[in-house]
């Protein structure tokens, strides 16, 4: 699998603006399952903060990705209905 990085510059929001960032750049990390973006006022800190959200939020071989079942007693239930 593949792990491409692309570092783009892009429009400033205004909150770009409000923080004095006179350039905005956002960086891409994927691969085929995933998608992490970053953005910061220069390339460098585009890929830092990217690369942060990237080990922060994909699973690691400790963390499953599994979704609840019926039987999950944590599940949550829609509308608050419980059934009997």
């Amino acid at each position: 699998m593949v792990t491409e990085m692309r570092t783009t510059r892009v429009h400033r929001t205004w909150l770009d603006k409000i923080l004095l960032w006179r350039r905005a750049y956002e960086t891409r990390i994927l691969d085929g399952h995933h998608e992490v973006v970053g953005r910061g006022p220069t390339p460098e800190a585009s890929r830092d903060a990217a690369e942060q959200r990237w080990v922060a939020e994909l699973p690691t071989e400790d963390k499953e990705i599994s979704a609840p079942t019926e039987a999950d007693p944590s599940r949550k239930y829609l509308y608050g209905f419980v059934p009997q």
